[in-house]
């Protein structure tokens, strides 16, 4: 099941799941000059999730089709670039218009994204590559339709800031170790 946690709530479960309850309020003497356990838990927790956010199955996170907040920009023959917004963990998926399927994403400097620049070995209309700059902000597209070039999807999973959580609570951490791999 799918979550969508406010700051205050997500660092509430993770402070239970890390062994940390609600403070003691029956207290006589409360004491202030100790570390800020909330701040340490709240920056443990944020890493977490960004790690969440690049390496869990995008089917167990918040993936939005960004598709009509970005435009396709001709920078040369036959070239094409996306600048994706800031928030942009990472692309699950892209169509253009005239493609017959979804592009392959692969990173700047790949075997597959340096064939690209051959008009030979390029992706085509069938199996199209776009390629993810090194800086994570930018796609760039060698393989154009004819005709109109528009954007058809463009999903993505991106980070809603520190103030929103959402992901499929079986990521949730389990609290004996809260460090495990995604790359199944």
């Amino acid at each position: 099941m799918k979550l969508t946690l406010s700051r205050s709530e997500m660092l509430s479960r993770w402070m239970l799941m890390r062994g940390y309850g609600p403070a003691r309020t029956d207290a006589v003497i409360t004491r202030v000059d100790a570390l800020d356990v909330e701040a340490r838990m709240e920056a443990e927790m944020r890493r977490w999730y960004l790690d969440v956010l690049a390496k869990a199955p995008p089917v167990l996170l918040g993936v939005t089709d960004v598709a009509a907040d970005v435009a396709l920009r001709i920078v040369g023959e036959g070239r094409a670039e996306v600048v994706l917004p800031a928030s942009v963990c990472r692309v699950v998926e892209l169509t253009l218009e005239g493609w017959h399927s979804p592009a392959l994403i692969v990173p700047e400097g790949s075997g597959a994204a340096l064939r690209q620049d051959n008009p030979m070995t390029r992706g085509g209309l069938w199996r199209p590559v776009a390629v993810m700059s090194a800086d994570g902000l930018t796609l760039s597209i060698r393989s154009l339709p004819e005709g109109p070039k528009r954007i058809v999807t463009l999903k993505v999973v991106a980070d809603t800031g520190p103030s929103s959580y959402v992901f499929d609570e079986s990521l949730f951490p389990n609290p004996d170790s809260y460090s495990f791999s995604y790359d199944k």
